[in-house]
């Protein structure tokens, strides 16, 4: 299993780790930042796990992790 981990770009808000877009879109919607603003923008980041060759030639990002 390929776990994730979705690096916020706000220095103010923690990022977590995630295993599926379902668990991603839940755990996205409801973060905030110490402010308790909405995070929007994450930085998606490989944790070493199954096939790191194939993570990085389909260019993982916020924008195509559904895919």
């Amino acid at each position: 299993m390929t776990i994730l981990y979705a690096n916020h770009y706000s220095l103010d808000a923690p990022g977590f780790y995630f295993d599926g877009f379902d668990d991603y879109e839940a755990t996205a919607a409801a973060a905030r930042d110490r402010f308790g603003n909405a995070v929007e923008e994450f930085e998606i980041d490989y944790i070493p796990g199954d096939n790191p060759a194939l993570f990085a030639a389909a260019s993982v990002n916020q924008a195509t992790l559904a895919q």
